[in-house]
């Protein structure tokens, strides 16, 4: 079981509600996530180093294995951020 702490905890809402997004602010970057089925999609438009967006998709069984490439990615100074969950 993941802590209530986690953000993994709160990402399993997406597989559960239809037309929910997350929008995640961390390090001063927004990614958007989204439930489809079993997965998650994530959208991080802006760069990485050299490189450019990140789009990806995980099964939510996985996502922990997710939150950790995008934390890498993102290179956070606090393990801490912002969620917010929206409807379209």
């Amino acid at each position: 079981m993941v802590p209530q702490s986690s953000l993994a905890f709160y990402l399993e809402r997406l597989t559960k509600e239809d037309n929910l997004a997350a929008v995640v602010i961390m390090n001063g970057m927004t990614i958007s996530l989204i439930g489809q089925n079993n997965n998650i999609i994530v959208l991080d438009s802006h760069l990485h180093g050299q490189l450019g967006a990140m789009v990806g998709i995980i099964s939510i069984e996985k996502v922990e294995e997710l939150l950790i490439f995008v934390k890498q990615q993102l290179s956070p100074h606090y393990n801490i951020c912002s969620l917010t969950f929206v409807n379209y």
